[in-house]
C-alpha cells in the first residue's frame, strides 16, 4: 500500500509521507485457500456409490462397518489414490479390507 500526498502538500517543500510499505497482516501470510468445485463433489459422491454398490455385488462377504465395504470414507480415499478408476478401487479396496479383517483375526461368512 502506498500512500501520496496531494500537489498542494508536495509545492510546500519535502514530502510528508514517503512511501510506506504495509505488510499483511500476519493471521493472512501463511493462509493457504482453497477453491472446490460442487460438481467435483457430486461426482466423486457417485463415484463413492457406484463403488459401494460393486462391493456389496461382487463381494458380499466382505464385512461392514468401519473400515468395512461400505465405509465411505476409506471408499473415497481409495478413489483418490487409484486416480477416480472405479475398478482398480475395487481390487484394491478388497485386497486391504481382507488383509485388515485376517490382521485383526474379523471372521467372517
Amino acid at each position: 500500500m502506498t500512500i501520496q500526498t496531494c500537489e498542494a502538500l508536495r509545492a510546500c517543500g519535502p514530502p510528508l509521507f514517503s512511501s510506506i510499505k504495509v505488510a499483511p497482516p500476519k493471521r493472512f501470510r501463511n493462509c493457504k485457500f482453497s477453491v472446490q468445485n460442487c460438481s467435483l463433489k457430486n461426482d466423486s459422491r457417485k463415484l463413492v456409490l457406484e463403488v459401494k454398490e460393486k462391493l456389496e455385488k461382487e463381494h458380499y462377504s466382505l464385512p461392514v462397518g468401519k473400515n468395512g465395504r461400505d465405509d465411505e470414507d476409506m471408499i473415497l480415499w481409495y478413489l483418490k489414490d487409484r486416480r477416480f478408476s472405479v475398478k482398480e478401487a475395487v481390487a484394491k479396496l478388497t485386497k486391504a479390507i481382507v488383509s485388515l479383517a485376517h490382521t485383526f483375526t474379523i471372521w467372517w461368512l
